[in-house]
């Protein structure tokens, strides 16, 4: 069952991602590992290509999605090592098990993204992960820093400031409180999403 309604200690409601073995609530989720997503600012697209492609070589894939090989090698390589891809023996790149899992979560992501206009500041660090940690219900810039913990404040206040401009998040009268916006809500809960779908396939396959 996908998609249930769950609610954590302390009483909040959110979605759980549930297996036979593996349920999986935001409460739960590893916010940091969002960033190693996008430390690697094509690793969303990348992930979406590839299984919409079902697999490309390196040439293949810099072309079609517009990214230079020299940063797609970067990328590649992380992704292996992050055990989401893996080098085929025709020298195409094709998914691991649970790459096939998120891609499709990321996939709706990266359309939503360019049909917003908004791919650029999409692909900065921290702007994903933080319309993530909102999504699953971060709203002051202290949840914001506990919930991605490897952020600096710096980077934090610039990740806001540059939402705030492509009208993705909203201040609130409330003394360092953010609002998501429609256009922000969208974006956040597709990358909660995949999060979501990532942390359960890391789960049904051991990679915990």
């Amino acid at each position: 069952r996908m998609d249930e309604t769950s609610r954590d200690p302390e009483g909040k409601t959110g979605t759980s991602v549930v297996t036979s073995n593996v349920a999986v609530s935001p409460s739960a989720i590893d916010l940091d590992r969002c960033a190693v997503f996008f430390h690697h600012r094509w690793s969303v697209p990348v992930l979406a290509y590839l299984g919409a492609a079902g697999g490309a070589r390196p040439g293949v894939i810099s072309v079609d999605i517009g990214v230079s090989r020299d940063i797609l090698r970067h990328t590649l390589a992380a992704l292996v090592e992050w055990r989401l891809v893996r080098a085929g023996t025709t020298r195409a790149y094709e998914l691991e098990p649970v790459g096939a899992a998120v891609s499709p979560s990321c996939a709706a992501l990266t359309q939503a993204v360019q049909e917003h206009g908004l791919m650029e500041i999409a692909l900065h660090k921290w702007s994903m992960p933080v319309l993530a940690a909102m999504g699953l219900g971060a709203r002051r810039f202290s949840d914001l820093e506990g919930a991605l913990q490897t952020v600096t404040p710096r980077a934090l206040s610039r990740a806001m400031r540059e939402l705030v401009d492509a009208g993705l998040v909203a201040r609130t009268a409330e003394r360092g409180g953010y609002t998501l916006t429609g256009s922000g809500t969208t974006l956040g809960e597709l990358a909660g999403a995949m999060l979501l779908a990532h942390e359960k396939a890391r789960q049904e396959h051991g990679l915990v």
